[in-house]
């Protein structure tokens, strides 16, 4: 048996493809905030100070790419 397929929906939840979505943009959400944690921490231990500039305009597009993809999946 697969937990993860047979699992049933969240609390209120249908289990429908717009509740999988709407997961989908939370845990994304949850990763997104990890890695500016992360980014933060290297930030504050001086790593790699060069990197962390280039670091940041990926984060940031990527940030911009969730924004706008969450976005759309809101209006189905």
């Amino acid at each position: 048996m697969n937990e993860a397929r047979d699992a049933p929906p969240f609390e209120g939840g249908s289990g429908g493809v717009l509740e999988i979505i709407d997961l989908l943009c939370q845990v994304t959400n949850t990763q997104a905030a990890i890695i500016k944690k992360q980014a933060y921490v290297i930030g504050q231990a001086g790593i790699a100070s060069t990197i962390d500039d280039e670091l940041q305009k990926e984060r940031d597009a990527a940030d911009a790419q969730l924004d706008i993809i969450e976005y759309k999946l809101r209006g189905l």
